[in-house]
């Protein structure tokens, strides 16, 4: 069990100076449409707990009003009559934001054991990812409905992210739910906020450790009920059983992915169930291996990850492949587990490396490059005019020293040796960048796997860093109507009027590949080898680099890449984007040529048809 979280000093911040002389707060109003969507979403998962929350009288000592932050609250007589706000506290919304930014919950779901005016529960829903779910545990019934009063959290009532305990006996209650919910993972953080009774935190500590500990006895002895079940159905034929997509990959990356896998298997006439942690009911590994009993499946196909701890309980009969991304980050006791005959599809060559690594058959590691799905990645459907003349996109990584998990002082001094011999020549070769800092600072790296770090460091962050910001300045300063789609830009000289967070959703990805007459990759790393083939999908006319000793080794994907106007250094780029721009037939020609090349050759349905190839081969025994 994790140490509770206690946060004492956030209930001593101060009020604004510019609300401190206001004399007195100002009267409100529920808003009926507030609570009714709460009770509403909350009907859909609980409908006993919504009918008694509805059914309760609000007593006439209820004071709706308008915090000093500007929130909504309200006050309610205590035992003695005396008004009390909701959280003790006048400054809800503020209080909410200062607890959760100095609270890390770590991936984990989170118990709130206080629900107070609802805002530390919406923050904390806020900033945790799609995965994590918050439980709230609030006896007082009347609390939690004028705070279901105060506050819209029926989004995330409704997609089960926000669950409402409300029993006196917490460990009884949470305990049940875990038992009829085993996908969710055990709240392994928890958020004290500053009104909570002191006595209360020991005996909650207490109690949560001994829940954990039959909780975590109760998932394994479902994992092996499970196993069994599997085990009877992968020893009998599966010719038309379905695939299982499976991942324990929670990063938007991986389930965007994992779903445009899913639904290019369907029209290729695969059947495919999928288990993906987008939700928090489907994050415990009993959550995969009920999925693959439910859905009686013929294989799984795993998206970034191993079994990992569930290794031991998959029959070696079952045909199971794993495809790592260019982004897949497999750690050791979580996402690897490969069993002898587990297939392993990697996109790149790091990526296989880190599959051998965690115990993967080497030869059973195939190259397997990323794909696209043309029925998002597509030509306008009504010609318009370009809205500009590039778009880049591209991430500005923070290059401190802490933030890349450098802190012995010999490191320290080596990193600003690196940092000033990169940007001196960014488009060298790694070794040579890395050798030339080694003198420099004195510091010579002896182990490899320290020289290793050092160097993936340097291609994932530096030079993409130094050269997308080279790049766009030096662009954005000759003139060159151009718009930059990334994080970290902030701190570059391109005006911020040009410079946009790069959408999530391919779509909206889509549409700025559609407004512009040129795409440029500035470097050649595997984001931008993915924003590349996005664009020439769009039909987009994409200019990329392709210098450099550092260019990875993308075998599969060579024609489509070199088909995107390749450069070597800034003079190329810069004539490439004069010539391109002013001959319209031109870049015209150059993106049909490479939309061709990805249509025909590299779409998700190609990559899939070479798996189920390779997994049905798996499913007649050795």
């Amino acid at each position: 069990m994790a140490d509770l979280s206690v946060h004492d000093r956030v209930g001593l911040i101060a009020p604004p100076a510019t609300l401190l002389g206001e004399p007195a707060l100002v009267p409100h109003s529920f808003d009926p449409r507030t609570l009714s969507a709460n009770l509403d979403a909350l009907r859909e998962s609980n409908p006993d707990l919504a009918r008694r929350m509805a059914d309760l009288t609000v007593p006439s000592n209820v004071e709706p009003t308008i915090a000093r932050d500007g929130s909504p609250t309200c006050r309610r007589g205590d035992a003695a009559g005396r008004p009390v706000f909701l959280g003790r506290t006048t400054m809800p919304r503020i209080r909410a934001v200062a607890l959760v930014e100095v609270f890390a919950p770590d991936g984990h779901n989170v118990l709130l054991p206080a629900i107070g005016a609802g805002y530390e529960a919406n923050e904390l829903l806020r900033r945790t990812a799609d995965h994590c779910a918050v439980f709230v545990h609030e006896p007082d019934l009347l609390d939690f409905r004028l705070a279901l009063s105060l506050i819209d959290l029926s989004g995330w009532l409704r997609r089960r992210r926000l669950i409402p305990l409300t029993s006196d006996d917490l460990a009884t209650e949470l305990g049940a739910f875990l038992d009829a919910h085993p996908g969710f993972e055990f709240p392994h953080r928890v958020l004290i906020p500053p009104h909570l009774d002191r006595r209360r935190i020991d005996p909650l500590r207490a109690d949560l450790q001994q829940l954990a500990a039959r909780v975590n006895h109760a998932q394994a002895d479902r994992v092996r009920r499970h196993a069994a079940a599997l085990a009877i159905l992968a020893a009998e034929p599966r010719t038309d059983h379905p695939v299982v997509l499976l991942s324990v990959d929670p990063r938007p990356g991986t389930i965007n992915a994992a779903r445009a896998i899913a639904a290019a298997a369907e029209r290729i006439g695969w059947h495919t169930m999928t288990c993906l942690p987008d939700q928090p009911d489907r994050c415990h590994a009993a959550a995969r291996i009920q999925a693959l009993v439910e859905h009686t499946a013929g294989a799984a196909l795993l998206i970034n990850c191993g079994w990992g701890p569930l290794l031991p309980h998959i029959p070696p009969i079952l045909p199971v492949a794993t495809w790592l991304l260019p982004d897949a980050r497999l750690l050791p006791g979580v996402t690897d587990g490969f069993s002898p005959r587990h297939l392993v599809f990697a996109a790149t060559p790091d990526t296989a490396q880190q599959a051998v690594a965690c115990g993967a058959n080497p030869a059973r590691v195939r190259p397997l490059d990323i794909a696209i799905d043309e029925r998002t990645f597509r030509p306008a459907d009504t010609a318009s005019a370009p809205q500009f003349d590039v778009a880049c996109f591209a991430d500005l990584h923070s290059l401190e020293p802490a933030d890349c998990g450098l802190s012995l002082e010999s490191h320290l001094r080596l990193w600003q040796s690196v940092i000033a011999a990169a940007a001196r020549q960014p488009w060298a070769a790694p070794e040579s960048v890395l050798s030339d800092a080694e003198r420099l600072a004195g510091v010579a790296l002896s182990e490899d796997h320290l020289r290793q770090q050092f160097d993936i460091l340097l291609r994932r962050r530096v030079f993409p860093t130094l050269r997308a910001r080279g790049i766009v300045e030096h662009l954005a300063a000759l003139g060159f109507d151009i718009r930059v789609f990334g994080n970290g830009w902030h701190q570059s000289r391109v005006p911020a009027e040009r410079t946009f967070t790069k959408p999530s959703d391919a779509a909206e990805r889509n549409a700025v590949y559609n407004s512009a007459q040129i795409v440029v990759c500035p470097s050649n790393d595997p984001p931008a080898g993915q924003v590349g083939m996005e664009a020439a999908a769009a039909g987009a006319c994409v200019v990329r680099y392709a210098g450099g000793d550092d260019e990875p080794a993308r075998p599969q994907l060579l024609d489509a890449l070199q088909a995107m106007n390749p450069w070597r250094d800034i003079p190329e780029l810069r004539a490439a984007l004069q010539s391109l721009l002013a001959d319209e037939r031109r870049r015209r020609d150059r993106s049909t040529a490479a939309r061709d090349i990805i249509l025909n050759r590299h779409l998700w349905t190609h990559r899939l048809t070479a798996i189920r190839r390779s997994l049905a081969e798996l499913a007649v025994p050795e």
